[in-house]
């Protein structure tokens, strides 16, 4: 199974934003990361996206936009949060999340740029926070 943020539509609003958010990115890093065959088959997918084109758009339709849609519609039904655009929170959430698995788990980056997936959630978490805030007028 791929993780993909899964929001439970109907539980979104029992967890702070923060906290939902920290889950998320705990679910992604340790989904992928303890999967080998997931790696394996996104190496594959990036590999051959050039010669299997409908293959890499299966998984951005399948996997990839559902879950950023849903990310955004969470942001931005939150009444604590403020952003401007909440599909780009949303892809800088994610796309945060991926470019850490992409350097540490696929091109093997663990040893060179060493980072601590906790120290990557916090860091990415109260980022989001930060960004959110409602500006002060």
């Amino acid at each position: 199974m791929i993780p993909c943020f899964p929001i439970d539509r109907d539980r979104r609003g029992d967890l702070a934003p923060e906290a939902l958010l920290r889950q998320l990115a705990d679910k992604a890093l340790t989904g992928f990361a303890q999967n080998p065959a997931l790696l394996t088959l996104i190496r594959l997918i990036i590999g051959e996206s050039e010669r299997f084109p409908t293959l890499a758009q299966s998984f951005v339709r399948e996997i990839q936009k559902p879950m950023l849609e849903n990310l955004a519609i969470y942001l931005g039904s939150q009444p604590q949060l403020h952003f401007p655009d909440p599909m780009v929170a949303a892809r800088i959430f994610a796309g945060s999340l991926v470019h850490f698995l992409i350097v540490q788990k696929l091109m093997q980056g663990e040893e060179i740029l060493p980072l601590d997936g906790d120290r990557l959630a916090d860091g990415l978490v109260a980022l989001m926070m930060a960004a959110g805030k409602k500006p002060n007028v």
